[in-house]
């Protein structure tokens, strides 16, 4: 997560200051997209190393008067050399509104900024004899250097011995108050440079497409150029680029953690003053609202009257879900429909993307990665299994759970795979949510639920962009288990007997008309949905149903065994389940506490319920099991409900009163 980028320029580089404002402005921009919450800039300026941040994105950092000062300051002709670092922050550890949790950190010595998620950093404060000054684990990496420093090893050696402890996902930027270097190391490959040596130049960025814009639009590079100027700072290699004249030397983070590296110091090493200017912005952004648990927990299910529904006397599908019927049985027309799973094999998928393999080490495929059970399973499967070189695309909508984040840097972090992420602007799209929500709470409706989920629907259209700036042929996403059709949410819309596959894309096209004026009715008769969101919203359904969707869907190949991909995630990458449910399924995202809530009050099942009955179907649970199952699966999950309300901004106590007293299908 976040974004981390800057250049050097040497004491023989002849940009103008002008030239280097331009090119400062272009790299916080262009960078803007991984993380748009907070931003904040640090460089050397005389005898002073300055840092400065605040609690806005970078486009709105850019125009204030303390950021042009600033920057005047470090690109002046006046300095020996010139050197600027960047932050575009997203959020994960402590809000942005106490400027502290915000980048640059400042800790001793050390000034430096992060990309990623530190999950051990508790461990590594103990191991720096140090306490937090703020909630961010960016703090206890720079803590951890700073200790080691000061006990007389080199920042080559220090941060060496930070990737032999840490736990997560970690590209890192670095300056001392003593050197004459910059150090960058990443354990996920997340960091990319190029040198222009006629201009004693050194850039670096988070992304590849980053450095090929500027080198394009900024120096006039051909294609064929740029491809050949832009390097990979790959999973656990270091760097340290001395600020004289741009020049770099890499170095293997796991073979340099006990060499006594010397630090390159100029003939005139001067010991810089840390000036930390930034400033808390006198009307922050809105602070979400405080739920308390307590109140959440006043609301519950009515058990008696749920387990009185008449259910398929094979799945567990009850009587209250659209389109169903039983025969004199009691077994339900799904049950009788039913079409066993059909699996193209691990054999068609190896011979698919053996044509894809790279022979170079250069990246060969991108796989949508929400840090979910299937996602995670799925890149370790395409990483150690089938051996290709895939990049973690995210898209974080503003839904991404904590805890889904904390697991998108375990696996990103193991496996040494790049993590790619593009940012929505999440407290708009946390403002779309909580108007739908409130609209629905004018006319409930079951069929409109899933409009709550809508900001995630654009994901597609970012990651094709990707591929296309990248030239990577092949995308896939761990979809395609047929388990999760859940009939009953189209079913709402008029949409009988669809068998899309496992994929939502493949509606077929009268279904998607159909989808199309439900949600046009709908909104005619509540004109509250006519709010913020409508351009979203139609560009979701655009790209969910109207684009092409060249991919690879992984379980179409795959049998899923969910015994299987829990206990590899568990045991291999101390993969995290949450604590307010015993189920692995989307926890990643902080919806389905909610939308799972409203089904099961309204209808008297869930999500879950039409995932067993389709694995009864195909003879992996037993009814008993099952029912068993979604007796723990179905309960309210009061913790990521919180988490919900207050992120979307709305009083919980009050939705849920909502939707407990909405019409119910029993």
């Amino acid at each position: 997560m976040c974004g981390i980028f800057g250049f050097v320029a040497g004491e023989k580089n002849n940009s103008s200051a002008a030239e280097l404002e331009k090119l400062a402005r272009e790299l916080f921009i262009l960078s803007e997209s991984r993380g748009k919450e907070a931003s904040g800039v640090m460089g050397i300026a005389g005898d002073q190393l300055i840092i400065s941040k605040q609690p806005i994105p970078a486009s709105m950092f850019l125009r204030t008067k303390d950021f042009e000062k600033i920057l005047g300051n470090l690109i002046s002709t006046d300095n020996k050399h010139r050197v600027v670092v960047g932050h575009s922050r997203l959020v994960t550890h402590g809000h942005q509104n106490n400027n502290h949790n915000n980048q640059p950190v400042v800790v001793g010595q050390l000034a430096g900024v992060h990309n990623g998620i530190v999950i051990n950093d508790r461990e590594l404060w103990k191991l720096a004899g140090a306490k937090p000054k703020s909630e961010l684990d960016t703090e206890a990496a720079i803590a951890f250097l700073n200790r080691q420093i000061k006990q007389g090893s080199s920042i080559a050696s220090s941060v060496s011995k930070l990737f032999i402890k840490l736990i997560g996902s970690v590209s890192l930027v670095v300056l001392s108050e003593k050197a004459s270097e910059l150090l960058l190391a990443t354990n996920t490959g997340s960091l990319y440079w190029t040198a222009v040596p006629q201009k004693q130049l050194f850039i670096f960025a988070s992304e590849h497409y980053i450095l090929q814009r500027l080198l394009r639009d900024r120096f006039g590079f051909s294609q064929s150029k740029i491809l050949s100027m832009i390097n990979q700072l790959k999973a656990k290699e270091g760097m340290v680029v001395n600020l004289e004249n741009g020049a770099s030397k890499t170095f293997s983070l796991s073979k340099n953690a006990n060499k006594k590296r010397k630090i390159n110091k100029s003939k005139n090493s001067k010991l810089y003053k840390i000036n930390d200017q930034s400033k808390q912005l006198k009307n922050p952004i809105r602070i979400s609202v405080k739920n308390k648990l307590s109140d959440l927990r006043r609301h519950d299910f009515n058990y008696q009257k749920i387990n009185q529904l008449q259910r398929c006397s094979n799945c567990i599908l009850p009587i209250t879900t659209p389109n169903i019927n039983f025969d004199q049985q009691g077994v339900c027309n799904y049950c009788r429909e039913h079409q066993p799973i059909k699996y193209r094999g691990a054999a068609a998928l190896r011979k698919i993307v053996a044509k894809y393999r790279s022979k170079d080490g250069l990246p060969d495929c991108l796989i949508g990665f929400s840090g979910g059970r299937d996602s995670s399973y799925g890149l370790h499967f395409l990483k150690k299994e089938l051996g290709l070189n895939p990049i973690a695309f995210t898209y974080d909508w503003g839904m991404v759970s904590d805890l889904g984040r904390r697991n998108q840097a375990r696996m990103v972090g193991k496996l040494g795979v790049e993590h790619m992420l593009v940012a929505a602007d999440i407290e708009r799209n946390r403002g779309h949510i909580r108007q739908n929500i409130l609209a629905w709470m004018n006319k409930p409706d079951l069929g409109m639920v899933p409009l709550f989920m809508q900001g995630d629907k654009v994901a597609e259209y970012y990651i094709n962009r990707a591929a296309k700036r990248l030239g990577i042929k092949l995308v896939i996403f761990c979809r395609g288990n047929e388990f999760e059709k859940e009939e009953f949410k189209a079913g709402y819309a008029g949409v009988k007997d669809a068998d899309p596959g496992g994929v939502i894309h493949d509606y077929s096209l009268p279904d998607k008309l159909r989808l199309l004026s439900y949600y046009g009715k709908q909104f005619l008769q509540n004109p509250a949905y006519l709010n913020g969101s409508l351009l979203n919203s139609l560009a979701g359904y655009w790209v969910t149903y109207m684009q092409q969707h060249d991919y690879l869907y992984l379980w179409h190949y795959l049998p899923w065994d969910e015994q299987q991909i829990i206990d590899t995630l568990r045991s291999e990458y101390d993969w995290e389940t949450a604590e307010d449910t015993t189920s692995t399924w989307r926890i990643d995202d902080g919806s389905p506490a909610f939308y799972n809530y409203i089904y099961y009050q309204l209808q008297g099942f869930t999500e879950h319920d039409s995932f067993r009955s389709r694995q009864i179907r195909e003879g992996v649970l037993s009814r008993e099991e099952a029912l068993n199952l979604v007796g723990e699966e179905n309960q309210p999950r009061y913790e990521m409900l919180r988490w919900y309300f207050d992120v979307v901004g709305l009083d919980g106590h009050q939705v849920l009163q909502a939707v407990d007293q909405a019409p119910r299908r029993y």
